[in-house]
């Protein structure tokens, strides 16, 4: 058994002093510890889930084998990430399946660093108009014979997808899918009407809200009028590239801490130097830290990780660490239908925590009790 004692524990939205346990990876009733870990003066908060993420240390989660994955999984675990989607780019259905086969690989045979717990596909059911950096060549209508083999190559671990809602096809596609998977939609041309057409019939975010989608106008309130005003939960890129600073200040406001989902949208260029990587087919150049494609000023997702976008949330919207707390991890464990074992420092729960300074500096992650 494991005691964390004298640290500032995350309860039911605030801090509280008290000593955690953890025995056989789940946090514990109060026991005889073999280990002690002094957390005076420090903060534990539950783990972060970086929910989408095509990858880091120059390893593209389209691509990724065995080793590629073990190489994000520890990147990810050394910035507090605990739990991630492993996010599969648009590409063709073939090299999409076996995307989807080698991350099955990493979920059933669980990886060393943070545990890869499902698939989340960033496409092919997207608009044209607002692809962003997906290829657009290889957009197409939705098409539930097409995902139910996506399904079934991954043995049910698709967990997420964005859509754009005015697309062909895809209201049937949430209305037949959204039990077992968590639709967001993005990279959309919607109305308001589409766009709440889609929520209606089950899905339940907006990804990296802001970005690649029609924005509001006072009398078209369109897709990111549908994100503020309906009960979705909102993906938000913290860098101050994606969103200005107010603008995640305006997110805290309007949809409150228990709304919002941090996210990097992390490529393979997270974790490493300025150059040029790749991001499933594209070739992308980052020049101080941000990424554009090589060939359109196009952004190509990010070299954020989870524990700056934490402290970027504290100093973007002036808020406390207690509300900055449920957007980086309990919020995605609740919204993927895994919150009643993740995401809470309670006991029966995984033991996966962080411990974090004053300013939110991550100091120790720990993965089902065990330090990593």
């Amino acid at each position: 058994m494991i005691l964390v004692k004298n640290g500032k524990v995350f309860s039911s939205g605030r801090f509280v002093r008290k000593d955690i346990y953890i025995k056989d990876g789940l946090f514990s009733k109060k026991g005889e510890a073999d280990e002690v870990y002094d957390a005076e003066g420090k903060f534990i908060i539950p783990g972060f889930w970086d929910i989408h993420t095509h990858g880091a240390m120059c390893v593209d989660v389209n691509a990724a084998d065995r080793e590629g994955f073990e190489k994000i999984s520890a990147f990810l675990a050394s910035h507090g990430v605990t739990r991630w989607l492993c996010s599969i780019l648009t590409d063709d259905e073939e090299r999409t399946i076996e995307a989807i086969k080698r991350a099955l690989d990493a979920i059933e045979n669980p990886l060393s660093g943070a545990k890869l717990m499902g698939i989340h596909l960033e496409g092919p059911f997207l608009s044209p108009k607002y692809a962003g950096a997906m290829p657009p060549h290889l957009i197409i209508k939705g098409n539930v014979a097409l995902l139910k083999k996506y399904v079934d190559a991954s043995k049910n671990n698709i967990r997420m997808m964005t859509l754009a809602p005015e697309v062909e096809g895809n209201y049937e596609v949430v209305k037949t899918f959204h039990k077992s998977i968590a639709f967001a939609l993005g990279h959309s041309d919607a109305t308001y009407e589409e766009a709440l057409k889609c929520i209606e019939a089950g899905a339940v975010s907006i990804t990296h809200t802001g970005n690649a989608m029609r924005l509001f106008h006072q009398h078209q309130p369109a897709i990111f009028g549908a994100a503020m005003a309906e009960d979705v939960m909102c993906e938000m890129i913290c860098d101050g590239l994606h969103l200005h600073k107010d603008t995640v200040k305006m997110y805290m406001k309007v949809k409150g801490p228990e709304k919002l989902l941090a996210v990097s949208d992390s490529i393979s260029a997270a974790g490493m130097p300025d150059g040029e990587y790749m991001l499933g087919i594209n070739h992308v150049v980052v020049k101080n830290g941000d990424a554009l494609l090589r060939d359109a000023p196009v952004r190509a997702g990010s070299t954020l990780t989870l524990d700056r976008a934490f402290r970027n949330i504290m100093a973007f919207s002036g808020e406390s660490m207690a509300d900055a707390v449920p957007p980086t991890g309990p919020n995605q464990a609740k919204m993927l239908g895994f919150g009643k074992k993740y995401g809470k420092i309670a006991v029966g729960f995984h033991g996966d925590f962080n411990i974090v300074d004053s300013n939110g500096n991550v100091e120790s992650t720990f993965i089902d009790g065990k330090r990593v």
